[in-house]
């Protein structure tokens, strides 16, 4: 390990620090105008947010990453929000809007279910020049599965998966070439995985991976070199890694896991698993039993490291994990032992950095961590312990990422002067 990690700390940095900016103080004071779970979307080089006013209601804002550029669209409390055809579809209560930027140009596209506090609208994923989404809540039909191009007429519901009121609740709705896939329940399978073609006779289960009602909870749908990936559970091998293509004889169980997170390493795949003779480490799979082995066991013998926010960067895998030398730090793998070292120890000694909310922007990642004071503070890396420094400029506190738009990571934290507020790092 300590020539791995040598060498990592002689490897150059390949990138000029990022830079925190604050954007506007939209809630004057030490009050919070950016609250932490903020609905966020983007329609060109503009962000789209959720903030709060002086009555601690939210409304729909946009910045262009500047103070001037960063003002209110229209006192309404956004949800989800897309991007469709140059406008911004959001949903609130049981209406979906759409809005050009302007308070005008700000209108709604369809009531799904009156009256409002019907559920409308989450997980919005693009397919065929449409938006596709889970609306409904309480209205007849439950939530379940609708589609709009952006026009009144041209919103509707796809199919009744679970009928009657109950609703099927789609989760995680990924489009994987002509299909939607998402996780969905109805009264004979439980949560199951699921696909659509936007109409309602190409809506069905994909597999029925725990028969009958105990469904198999499909979860962290992510796509992978043209195939989806998720964790799920069956009868047999309890939790694992699974992945799809759609079919049900493309979905198939790569290997038992206990896998909260997963990265891609090339046509191989890296993820937190667990056995009794090392705890909870670094394994990696090609999908097949002979090529799924443990890749290191970073904290030796039956302890944990825990490696998790698995996030691929240029073809190196960074994550958070623990070992008793150094706590929870940063570490970096290519899916090799030899490969697979601590990227540097933020916070010395055994106390814990503990590095979360990983994001990428511009070949880098970037994300929360401890330093020597144990305050949170806005972190980048480009793997390398050179290259592994505090972001430039202020120090907000906590900060929150929201969205990367043209370049720019905006975030919600806060400082001395401020609440939390909008701020923005650019490379």
């Amino acid at each position: 390990m300590a020539v791995a990690v040598a060498a990592l700390a002689l490897a150059p940095s390949a990138h000029a620090a990022p830079r925190a900016t604050f954007v506007k103080d939209i809630l004057p004071g030490k009050r919070d105008g950016v609250y932490t779970n903020v609905a966020s979307g983007s329609v060109g080089r503009t962000l789209f947010f959720g903030a709060l006013n002086a009555r601690y209601r939210t409304e729909l804002w946009k910045s262009d990453g500047t103070s001037a550029g960063t003002r209110l669209v229209k006192d309404i409390a956004p949800g989800g929000m897309t991007e469709l055809g140059g406008r911004l579809l959001f949903g609130t209560f049981g209406t979906l809007w759409a809005s050009d930027g302007t308070a005008r140009g700000t209108r709604i596209v369809k009531t799904i279910y009156p009256p409002a506090g019907v559920f409308c609208c989450g997980s919005f994923a693009k397919l065929g020049g449409e938006a596709f989404f889970t609306a409904g809540g309480a209205g007849p039909t439950g939530a379940e599965l609708w589609r709009t191009d952006g026009t009144g007429a041209g919103t509707r519901l796809v199919k009744d998966i679970y009928p009657g009121s109950e609703g099927s609740w789609p989760a995680e709705i990924t489009t994987l070439g002509d299909k939607l896939l998402f996780r969905a329940t109805d009264a004979e399978r439980g949560y199951e995985l699921w696909r659509s073609d936007g109409t309602a006779a190409g809506t069905r289960i994909v597999k029925d991976i725990w028969p009958g009602q105990g469904g198999s909870t499909p979860f962290s749908l992510t796509k992978v070199d043209g195939r989806l990936l998720f964790t799920a559970s069956d009868p047999t091998h309890g939790w694992g890694l699974w992945r799809s293509d759609g079919t049900a004889a493309g979905t198939e169980l790569i290997a038992p896991c206990d896998c909260l997170s997963f990265a891609s390493v090339g046509r191989t795949f890296l993820f937190e698993n667990w056995d009794s003779s090392h705890g909870s480490e670094l394994w990696t799979s090609d999908g097949t039993e002979n090529g799924t082995h443990l890749v290191k066991d970073i904290y030796p013998g039956r302890g944990s490291s825990r490696p998790s926010s698995l996030t691929n960067i240029d073809g190196t895998t960074l994550f958070s994990a623990y070992d008793p030398i150094h706590g929870r730090e940063l570490w970096r793998s290519d899916g090799t032992q030899a490969g697979t070292a601590i990227v540097t120890d933020i916070r010395p000694g055994v106390a814990d950095s503990s590095p979360k909310r990983f994001e990428t922007l511009g070949g880098r990642l970037l994300f929360s961590a401890r330093g020597e004071a144990g305050r949170r503070r806005l972190w980048w890396s480009d793997g390398t312990a050179s290259g592994t420094q505090l972001v430039e400029g202020m120090h907000p506190r906590a900060p929150l990422p929201i969205a990367d738009v043209a370049g720019k990571l905006y975030f919600s934290a806060a400082d001395r002067k401020h609440g939390r507020e909008l701020w923005k790092v650019v490379p």
